[in-house]
């Protein structure tokens, strides 16, 4: 997990964040978590996006699957983690 303290992610953005050409930044390109989303789908993996409940920021959860444990293991997830 990677967390910080600053506004987060709006719930309106929660579902478009990961779009590719989405940004709330004025500047942003919007290719930075589309490009971190298709890597780590491509691996079997995922990426979800939350409140952190302790630095109120964004909460960003990347999941991989283990090597060696079959397409169905997930990296944090094997034991209902």
């Amino acid at each position: 997990m990677v967390s910080d303290s600053g506004p987060g992610v709006s719930e309106e953005h929660k579902e478009q964040i990961f779009g590719a050409f989405f940004s709330a930044s004025a500047d942003g390109m919007g290719m930075g978590l589309a490009i971190c989303r298709s890597v780590l789908e491509a691996h079997h993996g995922r990426i979800d996006v939350a409140r952190d409940p302790v630095l109120g920021g964004a909460m960003f959860s990347l999941c991989l699957p283990l090597s060696g444990h079959g397409s169905d293991s997930v990296a944090g997830q094997e034991n209902g983690a």
